[in-house]
Parts: structure tokens; C-alpha cells; sequence
């Protein structure tokens, strides 16, 4: 999250203070709810790591394109599409399914 374009253009401008103060902590809040009811229904139901990864990456990218519209969605939506995009829509679900990978090894 600290090294995306949005990011780093935020501490460029403002620096880390206001970072710190007007945008860590909403991000922190985001997956930290995402990140709980995703465990719960990892917990209540017998869900493997490629189907939580694959649930994740589905709300994952609707939050992102109907809430948080980060700067590579608008580029979807102007049909800008580059390497930025691109490494977004593979980061993204690689992020989910190391978490629930991870999770799961850790479990064992």
C-alpha cells in the first residue's frame, strides 16, 4: 500500500505526517474489516486457500472499482489501460491468495 502511485504521490505533496494522519489510518480500517469478515467466513465454512483467494479477489475488486476508485480504475474507466493497470489486476489477487495460503500454513 505505501509504495503505490497514489501513495507516494500523497507523501511527495504532503509528506508523511499528513499521510500518517489522513490516510494510514483509513487503510488500516479497510483491510482490518475486510481482513475480519474474511476470517469468519474462513472459520465457518471449510473453504481452501484457492476459494477464499478467489472470494477475496472478487470483493476485493468490486470495493475497488465501486468505492475506492484508486487511480488505475479511473484509467480502466478512460480506457487508459498500461503497465500500471495491468500490475494492479495481477497484484491484487496474488496479495489475497499469499494471505490465505499463509493462513493456512500457519494453521497447520
Amino acid at each position: 500500500m505505501l509504495i503505490s502511485p497514489e501513495n507516494r504521490k500523497i507523501i511527495e505533496e504532503h509528506g508523511w505526517t499528513y499521510f500518517l494522519q489522513h490516510q494510514l489510518v483509513g487503510i488500516i480500517i479497510f483491510f482490518s474489516i475486510f481482513s475480519f469478515v474474511g476470517t469468519a467466513i474462513f472459520l465457518k465454512t471449510s473453504y481452501n486457500p484457492r476459494k477464499m483467494g478467489i472470494l477475496s479477489s472478487i470483493i476485493g475488486f468490486f470495493l475497488e472499482f465501486t468505492i475506492m476508485k484508486p487511480e488505475w480504475v479511473q484509467n480502466i474507466f478512460a480506457l487508459k489501460i498500461g503497465g500500471d493497470v495491468i500490475g494492479a489486476i495481477i497484484v491484487s489477487p496474488l496479495y489475497w491468495f499469499m494471505t490465505w495460503g499463509g493462513t493456512i500454513i500457519h494453521l497447520q
